[in-house]
């Protein structure tokens, strides 16, 4: 794991993501961490994103994906933004203390 961890920011170092994108050939946008990894863990959860929809789809036909010295699933990811709640007046789309 110590090749994919950026010791000083805690994030996907370049160089993985560089290794990514040479073993699987495609051109890596970002990869980011879905919860950071613990040093004891079975397993990591990361977002790849890729620049163009043509290498989403080679990423989800295949089985699995090299990163880092090891073996990935890939599964289709949509983000979903959490809607911001006001605990002051229990309406949305503002925080306490922006309330008025």
């Amino acid at each position: 794991m110590a090749l994919v961890i950026d010791i000083d920011s805690g994030k996907v170092s370049k160089s993985a993501i560089e290794q990514f994108r040479v073993e699987n050939r495609v051109e890596v946008y970002i990869i980011r961490w879905l919860r950071r990894p613990r040093p004891s863990g079975q397993y990591m959860l990361v977002v790849v994103k890729v620049v163009t929809k043509e290498d989403i789809e080679k990423l989800l036909r295949m089985d699995s994906v090299s990163f880092s010295r090891g073996t990935i699933i890939i599964s289709p990811f949509e983000e979903r933004r959490t809607l911001v709640a006001c605990f002051k007046c229990k309406r949305f789309r503002h925080r306490a203390r922006d309330c008025i």
